[in-house]
């Protein structure tokens, strides 16, 4: 190889090295400067959420938790919630292919305002799963809720579900991908 080009595709790389390194620290900072943990050892979950959200653990026998953003003025419709349920399937039993479908087989007949964007598989907490996401039409008034399925047990089906405003979810992607990336079973 020529020594020039050699030297210029080394120099390229440090450079894209060095900013990798810098784009980590800054990410870190800025995840553990807004963020805290939320464990819960029953349910055997773990994840990062906003500080200034509110944490309401095991609200109901099948609720995990549930994490409520501030809302943004009296007019906000739609404040933000993530929430973790889990759903006993000893009765009918399913795979994640299966589950998936029936969530979006039932959410498209709750939410007929909504319209589905075709689930897309994905890997959360190290289990194979599906994203759906639901939107409704009309500005600032619409909706959007994401749903996030998994199946850590076999008879067991857990949900990761975010809903929003169409606008606050576009401009705080950001904050629900921390949260499912972050989401680990122990």
């Amino acid at each position: 190889m020529n020594p020039v080009v050699k030297k210029i595709l080394i120099i390229v790389s440090s450079f894209f090295g060095a900013a990798l390194v810098v784009a980590a620290i800054v990410m870190y900072f800025v995840i553990s400067s807004g963020f805290e943990e939320y464990r819960n050892d029953q349910a055997g979950v773990r994840l990062l959420h906003p500080k200034d959200w509110i944490v309401t653990p095991m609200a109901q026998e099948d609720v995990v938790v549930v994490f409520k953003g501030p809302k943004a003025g009296p007019l906000d419709p739609y404040p933000e919630s993530f929430s973790i349920t889990t759903k006993d399937m000893k009765k009918y039993p399913m795979n994640i292919d299966q589950y998936a479908a029936t969530i979006a087989n039932q959410m498209t007949g709750v939410f007929k305002n909504m319209k589905m964007i075709p689930p897309v598989k994905i890997v959360l907490g190290e289990l194979p799963g599906y994203r759906i996401v639901f939107q409704s039409e009309g500005g600032d008034d619409a909706a959007t809720m994401a749903v996030y399925a998994i199946m850590p047990e076999k008879d067991l089906g857990m949900n990761l579900t975010y809903f929003g405003s169409t606008p606050k979810f576009l401009k705080n992607a950001w904050i629900l991908s921390i949260m499912t990336s972050s989401f680990r079973l122990f």
